[in-house]
């Protein structure tokens, strides 16, 4: 890795304001550089689905070694205020910005050491396995543009991985009788949903418990709730450590584990296709 060109990587990248919903001429600048490297670059629809005007990015650079490809990522969008930003590097290497406006790198730090990454293969000609590359957008929104990306799907095929995956978006995303939440969790699936806890995050759905849902969230919490229909559960480190009602998650004020308002709600349901309950696969679909 030559440091000085890491360096210079990082400042340009820094320099281009780059905010959730305006990621355009940052990701026209990494499609350039990717392109440049050899990887086939292809940007999706997600802009147009949130409002911005920029799509998340992919990349895939075949490889010579056998093997499931590398999957290395890193978001596009900063927070602000970041227009009219400049990296200064200090004499003992550290790194800031003037002062006047973030640095940015949160994410673009990630993003030049994948440059280096792959300029230093290319220069080398060292045999790697195949790399694939996402880059999404509006990452400080809430994680909007990796829920939108398909991504997933595209690594499935490319792996063999028996993944699927559909993302819901505002007043699709609900929890009801027959909702497409409820079907995904009777079919033996989990989904990933945006809620509020403080701020608003992503938890794991995996299971149905009579007119609660079973959950995993990742923030930590040992006291119990107060609140009635929240329970902590805690025989069930693998797949649950919270049961929280319908009548909770389906609220559109922001509380403990509300979904809030239709706009902006969000939720990915994954699926394995080997396991999936269906009507033609399993009697146990209808129990």
């Amino acid at each position: 890795m030559q440091s000085s060109r890491l360096y210079e990587i990082f400042r340009e990248l820094t320099a281009i304001y780059s905010p959730a919903f305006g990621e355009r001429d940052f990701c026209s600048l990494l499609k350039s550089k990717l392109s440049a490297l050899g990887a086939v670059c292809k940007e999706d629809d997600a802009g147009s689905k949130i409002g911005g005007n920029c799509g998340n990015l992919y990349g895939f650079l075949a490889g010579e070694l056998p093997g499931a490809p590398l999957l290395f990522s890193a978001h596009m969008d900063t927070v602000e205020p970041a227009a009219g930003k400049e990296s200064v590097l200090y004499e003992n290497g550290r790194i800031t910005s003037d002062g006047t406006t973030i640095l940015g790198a949160d994410d673009v730090s990630g993003i030049a050491v994948i440059l280096e990454a792959l300029t230093r293969l290319r220069e080398t000609g060292t045999p790697h396995r195949s790399i694939e590359l996402l880059f999404p957008v509006a990452e400080e929104h809430y994680g909007l543009g990796s829920a939108l990306a398909g991504w997933l799907k595209q690594y499935a095929r490319a792996t063999k991985l028996p993944i699927n995956c559909e993302y819901l978006g505002d007043e699709r995303v609900r929890i009801s009788e027959n909702s497409q939440i409820i079907t995904a969790l009777q079919q033996g699936g989990a989904v990933v949903l945006r809620v509020h806890y403080g701020c608003w995050h992503f938890v794991t759905l995996t299971g149905i418990s009579g007119n609660s849902i079973s959950l995993f969230d990742p923030y930590y919490r040992k006291r119990p709730f107060k609140q009635t229909g929240i329970e902590l559960i805690t025989d069930k480190p693998c797949s649950a450590n919270r049961r929280v009602s319908f009548e909770i998650l389906n609220q559109t004020a922001k509380g403990i584990y509300t979904m809030g308002p239709d706009e902006g709600r969000a939720a990915v349901l994954l699926f394995n296709v080997n396991t999936r309950k269906t009507p033609e696969k399993t009697i146990e679909y209808f129990l």
